[in-house]
C-alpha cells in the first residue's frame, strides 16, 4: 500500500509486528519532499508511537479477517464471545473491545478482525 493511500483504521506491518493507524497527516513542506507522519499503536504490546515515511514509500498492509460472533456472556474484565459459523469460543478483554464493552450484551453479533488467529478488534 502507498503511504498516500493510508487512513485512520488501517493495520500495517511495521518492523516486523502488527500496527493500528490511530492518526495520520500528509504533508507538504515549502519545497521538501512530501511525507506522511503516522501515528500508531502496537496490537501486541498497545504502545503507541509516531512514525514518519516519505509519500512515496510502499507499506505491507496486514491480512485482517473478519468474523461473525455472538456474546455468550459477560464479566467484571472481559466478554466471552462464540463465533457463530464454527462455535469457537474465545475472550475479548478491554483492549481487544475498546469503548464499545459496556454496550456488548448477551446474544449481540457484532463482527470481530481477526489477525493470525488472534481477536484485534471489533466493528
Amino acid at each position: 500500500m502507498k503511504a498516500t493511500d493510508i487512513r485512520r483504521g488501517h493495520i500495517l506491518i511495521i518492523e516486523g509486528q502488527a500496527c493500528r493507524v490511530m492518526d495520520f497527516q500528509h504533508r507538504t513542506p515549502g519545497n521538501l519532499r512530501a511525507f506522511v507522519q503516522l501515528r500508531l499503536r502496537n496490537l501486541v504490546t498497545g504502545n503507541t508511537f509516531d512514525q514518519r515515511v516519505s509519500a512515496t514509500d510502499f507499506l505491507d498492509e496486514a491480512r485482517v479477517e473478519t468474523r461473525e460472533c455472538q456474546v455468550l456472556y459477560r464479566d467484571n474484565t472481559a466478554v466471552h464471545v462464540m463465533e457463530v459459523h464454527t462455535y469457537e469460543q474465545f475472550t475479548l478483554d478491554q483492549g481487544t473491545a475498546g469503548d464499545a464493552l459496556p454496550w456488548l450484551d448477551p446474544e449481540m453479533r457484532f463482527q470481530v478482525e481477526m489477525l493470525d488467529g488472534q481477536p484485534i478488534g471489533i466493528q
